[in-house]
């Protein structure tokens, strides 16, 4: 087999799986429609296509499931099949920024530093991660999450113009 062949098998292959992950979720969708998770993947695929909350999607689920192109549509619903419909579950970390000074504390691969807090405290950010058995498969705590997430990040944003 040729190089040229060998590039376009594994293209091939890469495309048989990116189909196959869009018609796994799309059948999630049809078959889950009158479930509660339903308005947990529509925010889910709004956050990821909307340029602007796309780093929001980012910093909540980055560590469950993965973001990239490539990955996010098997990734996403591995985690809707495990952790909302079968026996796994998730957790929410609530999470800020540990600071020296006013300065974020970067670690190595491009995260920084941050340390655990309530959901009550308004500096705290929700971290999804699964849980095994050792969490919740509600879909309101994941809504919730999301809410608070939105909601403190607009306030941000908001006091960030007011100081222009």
């Amino acid at each position: 087999m040729k190089t040229k062949d060998q590039i376009e098998s594994i293209h091939q292959k890469a495309l048989g799986t990116l189909d196959s992950d869009r018609k796994s979720l799309e059948r999630l969708l049809t078959e889950y429609s009158d479930f509660p998770i339903i308005p947990f993947i529509h925010r889910v695929l709004d956050w990821r296509c909307d340029k602007n909350k796309s780093q929001w999607l980012w910093e909540f689920a980055h560590q469950a499931f993965d973001l990239s192109p490539l990955l996010f549509l098997g990734g996403f619903t591995s985690f809707v099949s495990n952790c909302l419909l079968d026996d796994s579950s998730f957790k929410i970390d609530w999470r800020k920024p540990e600071l020296n000074g006013h300065q974020l504390i970067w670690l190595p691969g491009g995260e920084f530093k941050t340390m655990l807090t309530t959901k009550e405290d308004p500096d705290s950010r929700p971290l999804l991660l699964w849980a095994g058995d050792d969490g919740t498969s509600n879909v309101d705590i994941l809504m919730e999450a999301m809410d608070l997430l939105e909601q403190r990040e607009l306030e941000r944003l908001r006091k960030a113009q007011e100081l222009e």
